[in-house]
């Protein structure tokens, strides 16, 4: 559990005992995983004990961050983050991860996820106030390399997550990316908050 003292949300990251046959049992189901190996619980409990030591490590820079790029605050005063065996595809309502990643990829996704709870809570995407509405990942992007290279100063998790979204089947996600670089993070994010005001 982590609480940032400016009264961020407190993330809770745990694994879900009564999500994970769900997930388990439709993966398997799947035929293009019917190969797939579940890890044994006592390895998603391992991988859940690392996430929230790595969560530790950055949680008040992350979540300060992701709010001062934005100018925009957490409605929640908490945020689950359950994790399973297995998820092709990680997302946000609730919060639910696979439990195989490394200590970088799960940053990635985490930060990403929680960049999406905050423009939940201030509705973004309904509201309209999203600059590229074509593609919300440009913005969600934007601020995740904000995140990693000047809040973090941490670049290798900027090329982490480029490689994890071009390798994955999500061509929003490598699309975005692009755009990203060919407009400018900064120029983005300075947009999002001029169509704020």
């Amino acid at each position: 559990m982590s609480q940032n003292p400016s009264s961020q949300p407190v993330i809770s990251i745990s694994y879900n005992r009564f999500l994970d046959p769900i997930f388990v049992g439709w993966i398997r189901a799947q035929p293009q995983w019917k190969d797939w190996e579940a890890p044994s619980i006592e390895d998603v409990r391992a991988s859940v004990a690392r996430y929230k030591n790595e969560w530790e490590r950055v949680a008040p820079m992350v979540l300060a961050g992701i709010c001062r790029a934005t100018g925009l605050s957490f409605v929640r005063n908490h945020i689950d983050v359950f994790v399973v065996s297995g998820n092709p595809r990680p997302f946000s309502r609730p919060i639910v991860i696979k439990s195989r990643y490394t200590n970088e990829e799960f940053l990635c996704v985490l930060a990403h996820e929680l960049i999406h709870c905050l423009f939940s809570d201030n509705r973004v995407t309904e509201d309209r106030k999203d600059p590229y509405p074509e593609n919300m990942h440009i913005l969600v992007h934007a601020l995740l390399w904000h995140v990693y290279v000047d809040v973090l100063g941490e670049p290798n998790l900027l090329e982490t997550n480029r490689r994890t979204s071009s390798a994955g089947t999500h061509s929003e996600y490598a699309e975005a990316w692009r755009r990203v670089e060919e407009i400018g993070y900064g120029e983005v994010i300075r947009r999002f908050r001029e169509m704020g005001r």
